[in-house]
Formats: C-alpha cells, sequence, structure tokens
C-alpha cells in the first residue's frame, strides 16, 4: 500500500519558543516523530509541512522530505491543520496513488511506532473516516466548575457532587500524536469529531500533549521513567 506521512511544523510556537526543534534528550523534538514514522514501516514517504528553514534542514538530514516552504498564511496560529494538510495533499504529484494519510504531531517525543501501525491496521480494516489517538481524562469532568476573576466558584454542576466518580460515563480527548484518513478525507476537512472517527485508546506514558513547559518538563520526566 502508498501511505505517506505528514508532519506539520511550524516556526512560530508562542508559548515554548522553536518547540518543534526544541532539543529533547539530547535530540530535536520532531526527530521523534519521525523516527517513530520510519520504524512503523507504514509509509513510503514522509513529509514536513514547515515554513522554518531550520527545520527543513533538520527534516531533510533525518529523511523526510519539504517539497517547498509552508506559505505565511498557513503559518498563523490561527491557520488550520486540516488546511496545512490539504495544501500538502494538493501539491503531491501522485495524490490518486495514495491510500492512506497519517498526519503525525511533530512535538511528540513520546510517540511509539506500534500504536501508529495499530491504528492503521485498524483504519484499513473499516469503513470509518478517521482514526486518532485518545486518552481518558484522569478526573470526572462532569464535576468541573469554573471561577470567577476573584477565584470564587462559579457555574458548578451540583448534581453531580454527589454521584460517585465510578458512575460517570467515561469521557475521552484528542491525544493530538496522530490522525489517520484517507486523501479525500482530508481534502474535503471533514470534521474529525464524527461518529465515523475511530478513537485509540492510548496510555499516558506514550502520549502527552506539550503545549506550555510545564508540559515539557512532565514529558521529560515520562520519558526518564520509560527509560528506567
Amino acid at each position: 500500500m502508498n501511505n505517506i506521512c505528514i508532519i506539520p511544523a511550524r516556526k512560530g510556537s508562542k508559548r515554548i519558543k522553536g518547540k518543534n526543534i526544541k532539543i529533547f534528550f539530547n535530540k530535536p523534538m520532531i526527530q521523534y516523530s519521525i523516527i517513530a514514522a520510519k520504524k512503523s514501516k507504514c509509509f513510503k514517504e514522509i513529509f514536513v509541512s514547515t515554513d522554518c528553514k531550520k527545520t527543513a534542514k533538520i527534516a531533510r538530514k533525518l529523511g523526510a522530505k519539504v517539497p517547498t516552504l509552508r506559505p505565511k498564511k498557513l503559518a498563523s496560529d490561527y491557520a488550520p491543520v486540516g488546511d496545512v494538510i490539504s495544501f500538502s495533499l494538493k501539491n503531491l504529484p501522485n495524490l490518486d496513488d495514495i491510500d492512506y494519510v497519517c498526519n503525525i504531531s511533530a512535538a511528540s517525543p513520546l510517540i511509539s511506532e506500534n500504536y501508529i501501525r495499530k491504528s492503521l491496521r485498524i483504519i484499513k480494516s473499516s469503513n470509518y473516516d478517521y482514526v486518532f489517538g485518545v486518552k481518558e481524562f484522569e478526573s470526572s469532568i462532569q464535576r468541573s466548575f469554573s471561577l470567577d476573576k476573584n477565584n470564587l466558584i462559579k457555574k458548578a454542576n451540583i448534581k453531580h457532587s454527589k454521584k460517585r466518580s465510578q458512575d460517570f460515563e467515561k469521557k475521552f480527548y484528542d491525544s493530538g500524536q496522530f490522525y489517520w484518513a484517507r486523501p479525500k478525507v482530508f481534502l474535503n476537512k471533514k470534521n474529525l469529531f464524527n461518529s465515523k472517527s475511530y478513537g485509540l485508546k492510548i496510555p499516558y506514558k506514550f502520549a502527552y500533549d506539550i503545549n506550555n513547559k510545564g508540559d515539557l518538563e512532565i514529558s521529560k520526566m515520562i520519558f526518564k521513567f520509560r527509560k528506567k
């Protein structure tokens, strides 16, 4: 089968400067995603979509392809990832020959090639729109509440306050690591959260979304624990 991987890696991360190529245990962050994609042996080609020359150089050195730098309009904080994937696909000369596409995050140092392979097997044997990694919320979100500007509780759901946590329906969220789909699904920008999307459960030791410096430190602790 002719499957490809696309790794979006824009330059302008605000909360962690240069996040996608930030050194994580002696390697640029993006290197873990490229290595996992290679080890999975799921892909004929691995592409990196970036607006950063330094990221492009690192990606090419690791064996990924960077056909062209991403245009500025697709490198802003507000550019949807779906538009980036669609742009990348439209610029491939052999689009009609591609069976499946996997969008892999550039900042996923805990990613495992085993889950990339497993998710491919699932989508190949089904009629799902997407297969992507999900994680279970650690606490019951039914008991969530907001705080006002004085840190006083507001919008608390009182009716759930006396329920046992084991009685709540389990809730999950997008792990932010990988998304498998057929090219036409990405090109049509079909909504990820629909009844034909399959959520593959990922343990925390293989998935921790890095959005800020606190997340980065936790990921380092998990990585060290796994090494031991």
